[in-house]
């Protein structure tokens, strides 16, 4: 029988089963796919980000403000003539992705309960 908790992925040639946390999130060095977890200090996007803005600022000589201004002046253009790419991922890294709500179950309709509806297709009894 399948294991669907800890599936074998031969591919990868993972021979230990992926060990996760009760919210099913990978337990930092349990896995073969990256043992050791992010590694500590690593800068992340936003530190990066804001460590290359005040470069620039201090290279043209101007403000940080101004060169997130001009940052974002640029992506706006960008965005005017259709391409939202450069915006979106300043946006989305430098501030989060907004939390996206999807419904796939009720096609927009009200959910009253808990119900579950049992139906016979073709056996007699």
């Amino acid at each position: 029988m399948k294991d669907d908790k800890n599936p074998k992925n031969t591919g990868n040639k993972i021979e230990k089963p992926v060990e996760r946390d009760e919210k099913g999130r990978i337990v930092v060095g349990s896995s073969p796919l990256n043992p050791n977890g992010r590694p500590l200090g690593s800068p992340n996007f936003k530190t990066q980000w804001e460590k290359a803005i005040k470069k620039i600022a201090a290279n043209n000589e101007i403000d940080v403000d101004d060169v997130e201004v001009q940052l974002f002046l640029t992506a706006y253009k960008k965005a005017q003539k259709g391409d939202y790419r450069y915006y979106q991922d300043i946006i989305d890294r430098v501030y989060g992705k907004p939390q996206a709500k999807v419904d796939v179950t009720t096609l927009g309709g009200s959910v009253v309960g808990n119900a579950i509806t049992f139906t016979n297709y073709g056996t007699e009894d």
